[in-house]
């Protein structure tokens, strides 16, 4: 299976990694296949600026698996921070600085850092409510980035965590 999915063309990558998610019933081995996948695909790569920002079969089953996943832990997340943002009419814009007085860029950037510290809060708060598939991708990230490129573990994992987000939008 490895082989195969270092093998497939990059015009094939999104059938043959929705393929590999969708050939059995058993979440499982779902998940245990992507893990090996996304270990293999991370094991091989000789730049760790690449680590996840290629176009394989992994990073998309990553994408697809973490689509399904991770789509109600995220709303369940961000929706009441959205909600408040919006029912308490508190909007801002951190762009056209130059257009604005000091006091209205003091008062932009305030209800920004409110609002990304509420995000952070309540990023923090659901640690628990993770999905079990997630935290298996991210720990595989992790602790394989760690062997080839250890000091690059952090940013692997971040930018793992920022698909996420970006396949979930």
């Amino acid at each position: 299976m490895i082989a195969a999915s270092q093998a497939c063309p990059t015009n094939e990558v999104d059938s043959f990694a929705n393929a590999l998610l969708t050939m059995t019933d058993d979440s499982e081995k779902e998940l245990s296949i992507l893990l090996i996948l996304l270990r293999a695909d991370i094991l091989s790569t000789t730049d760790s600026v690449q680590i996840l920002r290629s176009n394989t079969v992994a990073t998309r089953m990553v994408a697809l698996y973490s689509n399904n996943e991770a789509h109600n832990y995220l709303i369940d997340v961000f929706k009441p921070v959205f909600d408040e943002l919006i029912d308490g009419k508190e909007f801002f814009d951190l762009h056209h600085v130059d257009e604005r007085s000091t006091a209205e860029n003091d008062k932009n950037i305030s209800l920004f850092m409110k609002y990304l510290n509420k995000i952070v809060d309540a990023i923090t708060a659901s640690v628990d409510a993770i999905p079990f598939g997630l935290r298996a991708i991210s720990k595989t990230i992790f602790t394989t980035t760690a062997i080839n490129f250890p000091e690059s573990k952090f940013a692997a994992l971040g930018y793992a965590i920022e698909e996420i987000h970006y396949a979930n939008c």
